[in-house]
């Protein structure tokens, strides 16, 4: 008979497991006879990992079951290791030497196997059978439990039943081949056997619909897959709908009551603006005939009648400057009502400042004259840098206004998990060497820049966390996804990322001096590498760190799912972790959360 092993592992928040199993078709009664004392030695090892227990009394005992039928030969010089974050602890191995006792809670994985095996007509062929197990905890008096280790894999049956499959053939020829024949010339019923079932082992059936297929397998997985259709369908319906209500709540304005109260609140009156209580409070230097800007104040002094009247910036939307021959023109054009004039003749959007009585008298504009143009275009350079100031500050109020409060960070005196020298997206600083420290601390992050300043991102505020490695790609990178967006200089962000360049190979990572001529540059390439390997392994400890101590779990981007796609019009890498499908490397990020 022929024999596929298999070897199937998973990583699952940060942590590993494996499970092996050997597949038989058209066993002999001497391999099933084999599988069966494999079997047995599995459940010998498995009932030796108990807290107290030395790692080589699995072996030992292993090694005793295939003894006594003349197979410990066959047997490798171990029986599994220890899994977890690192996929094989090399100090925990499950051999005969190894004297470290089992602990509870440890997860192994213990793979029993027999190889150089002979079978008289395929040659020699190996068994393997292997599970991930883990060790049980001590009882109420502390001592070892009486408890059998708990198999994590054990839905994956292993009994010989389930292994086990016949390949039938046509006739006594088609049996002694390896191959199953597909295309039969025999006319139907005409030298034909019946397909028969080994001892629960499956039928293989041929290609061309002939004979007898498996009608009850074949329901069953097309009812499953029936189950499965009704259950997307019925998700879809649901997202669909949901997603057809929120689109009617924001054409019915029910999403923008909130938005709208605060712009209300943040929006004041034109009346509300003063510049000076009295005219005692004007600067000194103000002339009778002269446009005067005051910076500090905000405001246009303009000389009407000879007399200066201020202005609020407020109050001015717009400035232009011409040249009329040996003239310069200053035109000043100020909000006023919607209603006076329309917007076609100037009037402010319904969505302007708010005035006090629309049914006053407003100054629509003001035009200055001289010849001397010196003065005005002083003016006209002042008053567009004063619009400019006052329209960003109103803006980082309206944004500042939309924020959700965050709670204020506690701050850990003792030692905490932290990263130095990384740099953060999008930056709190502008300019070089911009960099610094992220730490954590009782309930979220802090990250404080060389150039002075500090951003923090609470705990309760982080919807998805990932750990990236620097893998093909250039930096190595931890990723916050927020739940409600934060302010970052003066823009809100709900992506906030601290990543670490890796491609720094001029970085002596040692004393030793390099060579002058060194022309195919493997010194540098080994340095890369080692600049790589240490950075991956800093940023992988801090993430373990923190998700040990502040339950924060970091997703890992599958890469070998990866595919390419266009979110945002540029075409990028994206790969799929637990929850979220992510392109982290390219600014802007993508982040899409399954549930969408």
């Amino acid at each position: 008979g022929k024999c596929v092993l298999v070897s199937l592992g998973a990583r699952y928040g940060t942590y590993c497991s494996s499970a092996t199993r050997t597949f038989l078709i058209d066993a002999t009664a001497k391999q099933k006879e084999t599988y069966e004392t494999v079997l047995a030695a599995f459940e010998a090892g498995l009932n030796k990992m108990k807290p107290g227990n030395s790692l080589s009394s699995c072996y030992e005992a292993v090694a005793a079951t295939l003894e006594a039928k003349g197979l410990k030969g066959n047997l490798p010089k171990n029986v599994g290791f220890l899994t977890g974050i690192e996929y094989r602890e090399s100090s925990f191995v499950l051999n005969a030497k190894n004297s470290k006792p089992f602990e509870s809670g440890m997860v192994f994985n213990l793979s029993v196997g027999l190889q150089n095996l002979e079978d008289k007509e395929n040659g020699s062929y190996a068994l393997m059978v292997g599970d991930t197990v883990l060790i049980p905890g001590a009882d109420e008096n502390g001592s070892p439990s009486s408890k059998t280790p708990e198999v994590l894999t054990h839905h994956i049956r292993k009994t010989f039943k389930s292994i086990s499959y016949r390949v039938t053939g046509d006739d006594e020829e088609d049996e002694k081949d390896d191959e199953v024949e597909i295309v039969d010339s025999a006319p139907r019923g005409a030298g034909r056997d019946k397909p028969k079932r080994s001892d629960g082992g499956a039928v293989l059936e041929e290609e061309t619909g002939r004979g007898r297929r498996r009608r009850d397998t074949v329901k069953a997985e097309t009812q499953i897959s029936a189950e499965e259709i009704e259950e997307r369908n019925r998700n879809q319906e649901a997202l669909a709908k949901k997603i057809q209500e929120e689109g009617l709540a924001k054409l019915r304005g029910a999403g923008r009551t909130a938005v709208k109260e605060r712009k209300e609140e943040r929006d004041r009156g034109l009346d509300e603006y003063i510049a000076y209580k009295n005219p005692q409070k004007y600067p000194s230097n103000v002339r009778p005939r002269q446009l005067y800007v005051d910076m500090e104040k905000e405001s246009v002094i303009a000389p009407i009648n000879g007399a200066p009247v201020p202005f609020h910036i407020a109050t001015i939307k717009s400035v232009t400057k011409s040249d009329e021959g040996s003239l310069t023109y200053l035109r000043i054009n100020f909000h006023v009502p919607a209603g006076i004039g329309g917007t076609r003749f100037g009037g402010s959007k319904r969505d302007g400042p708010k005035f006090p009585d629309e049914g006053a008298h407003f100054v629509k504009e003001l035009s200055f004259r001289s010849s001397n143009p010196t003065n005005l275009n002083d003016a006209l350079r002042k008053i567009n840098e004063l619009r400019k100031r006052f329209s960003t500050r109103q803006q980082a109020q309206a944004e500042a206004e939309t924020m959700v409060e965050q709670p204020t960070l506690i701050v850990d005196k003792g030692k905490t998990p932290g990263l130095a020298d990384v740099s953060m997206r999008p930056p709190i600083a502008t300019g070089k060497y911009n960099f610094g420290q992220l730490e954590c601390h009782t309930n979220g992050f802090r990250y404080r820049s060389v150039k002075g300043g500090h951003l923090d991102v609470m705990y309760s505020n982080i919807k998805s966390a990932f750990f990236q490695e620097a893998k093909g790609e250039v930096i190595v990178l931890i990723h916050l996804h927020l739940k409600n967006p934060i302010l970052v200089g003066k823009k809100k962000t709900s992506d906030v990322q601290f990543y670490k360049e890796v491609m720094d190979a001029a970085v002596k990572l040692n004393d030793t001096r390099r060579r002058r001529y060194d022309h195919d540059e493997l010194e540098e390439e080994q340095m890369e590498r080692e600049n790589r390997n240490r950075l991956n392994k800093k940023f992988f400890r801090f993430t373990r760190d923190v998700q040990e101590r502040y339950q924060i779990e970091f997703e890992v981007p599958y890469r070998q799912l990866g595919f390419t796609g266009a979110p945002d019009n540029a075409s990028v890498f994206l790969m799929p972790t637990v929850s979220c499908i992510v392109s982290l490397v390219d600014w802007p990020p993508f982040v899409l959360n399954l549930d969408s």
